[in-house]
């Protein structure tokens, strides 16, 4: 066997390996994003529930603080465009950004912005519940899927190896 299809061999194991690595570590990324959305949202509906906080400062204050932050400063400039937030939010790509959480940010889209607090509270409150729902589901899925991937990387890198060799 010569040095040359054993360095072969090493590199296809690792490259294989390296790729379910890549593919769980987005996929841990994808939900991280998710979790930090539900929390900014979930923070967003009490500051505005107690606090009585109008929704364009709320919008600034996670801009700067929130685990999205990102994402609301994408907001937040549509905001100073003279948007409304549902306007700001649909024009910011927060839907791409967080696929399979449409559902909760079409509920903050239909929100009134110049309703109540209460109603605008209510609102932010389902779409958070929906958030965490969601965030549950994908948590269970990647704990699933995670073993699967790194298991099928491995015995893909030694089937590439074994080729090889």
């Amino acid at each position: 066997m010569s040095a040359a299809k054993l360095i072969s061999a090493r590199l296809a194991f690792s490259a294989c390996v390296l790729f379910g690595y890549v593919r769980v570590k987005g996929s841990r990324r994808r939900l991280s994003e998710l979790e930090g959305l539900y929390e900014d949202v979930k923070a967003f509906e009490q500051s505005v529930r107690l606090d009585r906080t109008e929704l364009d400062a709320e919008v600034k204050r996670l801009a700067e603080e929130g685990r999205c932050s990102d994402a609301w400063k994408r907001v937040e400039v549509r905001m100073s465009e003279g948007l409304d937030l549902a306007s700001a939010i649909d024009g910011s790509g927060m839907k791409k950004l967080f696929s399979g959480s449409e559902e909760a940010l079409d509920l903050i889209l239909r929100m009134d912005p110049c309703g109540d607090h209460e109603t605008v509270s209510n609102t932010l409150a389902c779409a958070a519940a929906k958030l965490g729902s969601i965030a549950e589901k994908k948590r269970e899925c990647l704990l699933k899927n995670e073993r699967i991937t790194r298991s099928l990387s491995i015995f893909a890198g030694l089937a590439a190896a074994l080729l090889i060799i």
